[in-house]
């Protein structure tokens, strides 16, 4: 109890500060950079460890991923997005004849349009969003099988990639530490195929850091 009561005392006087401050002025342009998690429709994008009772080791490792995005200003509300990023997934199976990693990914390169639900200069360091936007989804794949004989080793290796386009949806919320430096949270719904059912598809959920400059 006392913990989140020091946790609430401490938000209320972030906001009050924020509130006392003078108002930041609006920055034109900034980049960020997030890390996220990936809730993607395929069952394997998870994290599980398997050893058998003869000496077989499998790991599933996958869903996480990040983004590296630029933005400006077009209006005292409105920014246009370019973003760049991708989540992925690896296997890997280990027993006494064969090894074998298998890596899935997934990288968009989207455009879209950002608008904060509060505009123009203001006290307040709270600066909540909704965004969407739309674009090619890059899906790769990698396979690498390792086999041993008596006194050989055979390797192959397949790889395959192809296109989807899709889109996403969601919201969030910049907090600028200076006013030209803040922290983000980001969540979004990407639609791959516009296909709520593909396996790509899935809630995104980011965190991250945005630098900005310029005037507007």
């Amino acid at each position: 109890m006392k913990a989140r009561m020091l946790f609430g005392v401490l938000i209320a006087i972030v906001f009050a500060t924020s509130l006392s401050a003078n108002p930041r002025p609006l920055r034109k342009t900034g980049i960020g950079f997030r890390g996220g998690y990936w809730d993607m429709n395929d069952p394997s994008y998870e994290v599980r460890i398997h050893t058998d009772r003869f000496k077989t080791t499998r790991i599933h490792a996958g869903g996480g991923g990040g983004w590296l995005f630029v933005f400006s200003r077009i209006s005292p509300q409105d920014f246009v997005e370019f973003s760049f990023g991708g989540a992925g997934h690896a296997e890997t199976l280990d027993k006494w004849s064969e090894e074998e990693v298998e890596v899935n990914a997934v990288t968009p390169l989207l455009l879209g349009l950002r608008h904060e639900l509060f505009g123009g200069p203001r006290r307040a360091d709270f600066y909540p969003y909704v965004t969407a936007g739309a674009g090619p989804y890059w899906i790769h794949h990698v396979l690498v099988e390792e086999k041993y004989g008596f006194d050989d080793r055979y390797e192959t290796i397949e790889t395959d990639s192809d296109v989807h386009f899709g889109g996403y949806l969601g919201a969030g919320m910049n907090f600028m530490l200076t006013s030209w430096m803040g922290l983000n949270l980001d969540g979004r719904y990407h639609l791959v195929d516009f296909n709520n059912n593909h396996d790509y598809s899935g809630f995104e959920l980011g965190f991250g850091m945005i630098f900005m400059w310029g005037q507007w």
